[in-house]
């Protein structure tokens, strides 16, 4: 199952575009700390930072044999 991915989702509410994030749940799973993640990379995203973008580089250029183990 794809997580939070890396394509940015949003949802138009009177012209604004707000972001919109589809959280993966499961019984048996945190859902206090799914929600707290997901803003925190809703918020490292606003300030420039998509950690999940930078991982996808950083293990296609280890696939590629480039990366230090």
């Amino acid at each position: 199952m794809d997580r939070i991915g890396l394509e940015q989702q949003t949802y138009d509410i009177l012209g604004i575009k707000l972001p919109h994030i589809t959280i993966p749940v499961r019984p048996g799973r945190d859902i206090a700390r799914l929600i707290e993640v997901a803003a925190l990379d809703q918020k490292l995203k606003s300030l420039g930072h998509n950690a999940a973008q930078e991982f996808n580089e950083r293990l296609i250029e280890r696939m590629r044999g480039g990366g230090r183990v």
